[in-house]
């Protein structure tokens, strides 16, 4: 095979690949080496607070995808933290339910819908 060969090649595996990874199909993120990924690092000095509303949402090729959408439209996959009771993160995750929580994003976590990030619930404030 000659290099222009490979590149072509690479380009039509790239071609089918990455409309799967909007589908929740596959997950880019997970070719990419852990020496290459970004610093986790503290989970608490990194937290912030915000606000928003549990919902699920229709995707285009079909299925649901339930998601946290913040106040100023960003969304969000909630992941329960040590510290959240199982009967909190229940009621912050019930569709239609207002909340008021401590977040904080991990980008170590695949998310299937690919329609926000991950974060994880460290605290339930309302």
């Amino acid at each position: 095979m000659t290099p222009e060969n490979g590149r072509r090649a690479m380009a039509c595996l790239l071609f089918f690949l990455l409309p799967m990874a909007g589908c929740g199909g596959f997950d880019l993120n997970s070719l990419i080496p852990p020496i290459l990924q970004p610093f986790s690092g503290d989970t608490t000095s990194s937290a912030f607070i915000a606000r928003g509303t549990f919902e699920a949402r229709s995707q285009l090729l079909g299925g649901t995808c339930l998601v946290w959408v913040e106040q100023s439209g960003v969304v969000y996959h909630l992941f329960q933290g040590q510290d959240v009771s199982n009967a909190d993160f229940d009621r912050i995750t019930t569709p239609g339910t207002t909340s008021r929580l401590q977040i904080f994003i991990r980008g170590d976590i695949p998310v299937g819908c690919e329609q926000g990030n991950a974060v994880e619930v460290q605290q339930v404030l309302e």
